[in-house]
């Protein structure tokens, strides 16, 4: 009866550890959210300096500019 009592307990004990080991797989990693706000920031600056300087609408006439003289070369 002991011997019984044993593998029975070792079994219980070895489905607790793979459920923790299971639990412990599945985390999800979160990133670290001070470096994303920090960068978002510095992005979002970085576009209202650029639409005050109107500089997107700059390089949409560059863009169009090359292409057409790119195409003009190709033609």
């Amino acid at each position: 009866m002991s011997a019984i009592r044993r593998v029975h307990q070792d079994n219980v004990e070895l489905i607790r550890v793979r459920i923790v080991q299971q639990i412990m797989l599945q985390r999800v990693h979160v990133i670290d959210v001070r470096n994303f706000n920090v960068m978002q920031q510095h992005i979002g600056h970085a576009e209202q300096i650029r639409k005050r300087l109107f500089l997107d609408s700059v390089n949409a006439v560059i863009k169009l500019l090359l292409s057409r003289s790119i195409g003009y070369l190709l033609g």
